[in-house]
């Protein structure tokens, strides 16, 4: 199999706030009739996606259908067909019996029409918690606060004055977030779920030789990428350049005799590192602080990844890898992503391996750069994302060693992390800031989505 060497080599020659508002929330509760929404700005099948993985409805929507205006709306435990009258406002539809339940028809001329099946998947919502942030006072405010809603805190983001509520079941916090809405001393987020990524695959093959090694270099010039990620293994092949890990997840990961996803991010970046250093430069100042977000779960939070974003900031990190996503957007999340490029760090974030257009957060954000992958001849690879926020392209195959075998490594997320150490090998060859290696590589790497017929 070949490798990206061509590409690489190209590469080599180039390079030598204020919190927004709630409108991310659309629940059904048919056993009780029911609906909530809080929508800013949702597409028609966005709402008849939620629609269908909360119902399972058979959703079907005439092509070319919309909304005369995306949906903003809110309301609370309104009933379900009043809640679809005011979501589905400027359309059409109609109810069909089926066997093996209702089918919703969507459409702008005749129910006829509508022939495109729309399937939803359930929200990576994690019931029961709140993510919370105190405008004012301090934890014991915050555990005042819990109290009165019936919460324990679950967790806190230090100097953030940011916590997580759990409650005793997930009508009890939907109730709380209602009650916080109405009240100015807090916002109020939901806590979503990121999934493990998945790890590299073993080949019958070979991989080059890395010939970087750290420099001896005083802590004050070391430059600092945090990855953001599952444990990274004390046997990876590149050690010398990892420093001591932070963790912020639960417990820990005893993964053995195979890489895992944060282990195959590192290799990937360190490639990354290597095509950015000259090669009559054998050191690099360069050092990788892993952040394991994961512990020994096989899912993340939004909640989680801010804190670790905020660790890593507290750490002088002057690049931050998050080679993971949700399609879920967290204003937690987006805050300390803002704060982080606010303090001039680069934060880079993989755009997803669904092969569609649909959004991943944290790509999505503005000031995150968006990374999707290229295959071999350059070419946007099968797998991967592309929408109007993705911001580069980059290489998404790497060959890794790791435990006396060969592994291959594919996705947005190792695209995402070489991209990372591109960053930081142009910044400390050139001793330039990282935010002026982000643009020179968003302009040669630049990313435009595939024009729609």
């Amino acid at each position: 199999m070949r490798t990206h060497r061509p590409i690489l080599l190209l590469l080599c020659c180039a390079l030598v706030g204020a919190l927004p508002a709630q409108g991310d929330f659309l629940k059904f509760d048919l056993k009780n009739r029911q609906a909530t929404a809080d929508l800013d700005g949702w597409a028609l099948a966005r709402v008849l996606a939620r629609i269908s993985a909360d119902t399972n409805w058979e959703v079907m929507v005439e092509p070319g259908t919309e909304l005369p205006h995306p949906a903003s709306v809110r309301f609370n435990r309104l009933r379900v067909g009043d809640a679809l009258r005011r979501l589905l406002r400027g359309t059409s539809y109609s109810f069909v019996p089926t066997e093996s339940g209702k089918r919703l028809l969507v459409y702008s001329s005749s129910a006829s029409a509508a022939t495109k099946s729309i399937k939803g998947k359930k929200s990576s919502r994690i019931e029961r918690e709140l993510a919370i942030v105190l405008k004012d006072g301090d934890e014991e405010d915050a555990k005042k606060l819990a109290e009165s809603l019936g919460a324990t805190i679950a967790g806190k983001i230090p100097g953030q004055n940011t916590y997580l509520f759990r409650f005793e079941n997930d009508n009890a916090s939907l109730l709380a977030r209602e009650e916080l809405n109405r009240r100015d001393d807090a916002e109020v987020d939901f806590n979503y779920r990121a999934t493990r990524p998945t790890s590299a695959n073993a080949q019958d093959a070979s991989a080059d030789q890395f010939r970087l090694k750290p420099g001896a270099v005083p802590d004050s010039e070391k430059m600092i990428i945090a990855l953001i990620d599952t444990m990274v293994q004390p046997n990876a092949a590149n050690n010398g350049f990892l420093l001591e890990p932070i963790r912020i997840g639960e417990g820990v990961d005893r993964t053995a005799g195979v890489p895992t996803h944060g282990t195959s991010m590192f290799e990937s970046l360190m490639r990354g590192l290597e095509i950015a250093t000259p090669e009559a430069q054998s050191e690099s100042p360069v050092r990788v602080l892993p952040v394991d977000v994961y512990g020994a779960g096989l899912n993340t939070s939004t909640f989680e990844v801010a804190a670790g974003i905020v660790a890593a900031m507290n750490e002088g990190a002057s690049v931050i890898n998050l080679s993971l996503g949700t399609d879920e957007n967290s204003f937690v999340l987006h805050d300390v992503i803002k704060q982080a490029t606010e303090r001039n760090a680069v934060v880079l974030a993989a755009a997803g391996n669904d092969a569609s257009s649909a959004v991943v957060y944290p790509a999505a954000y503005p000031e995150a750069t968006a990374v999707t992958a290229m295959d071999l001849r350059g070419n946007l690879a099968s797998y991967a994302n592309y929408n109007a926020s993705v911001d580069v392209k980059a290489p998404g195959t790497f060959r890794i060693p790791f435990g006396g075998k060969i592994w291959e490594v594919n996705g947005t997320s190792a695209a995402t992390a070489f991209t990372a150490g591109l960053t930081a090998g142009r910044s400390t060859t050139f001793n330039t800031p990282a935010k002026n290696a982000e643009a020179f590589i968003r302009s040669k790497l630049s990313f435009a989505p595939p024009a729609t017929p």
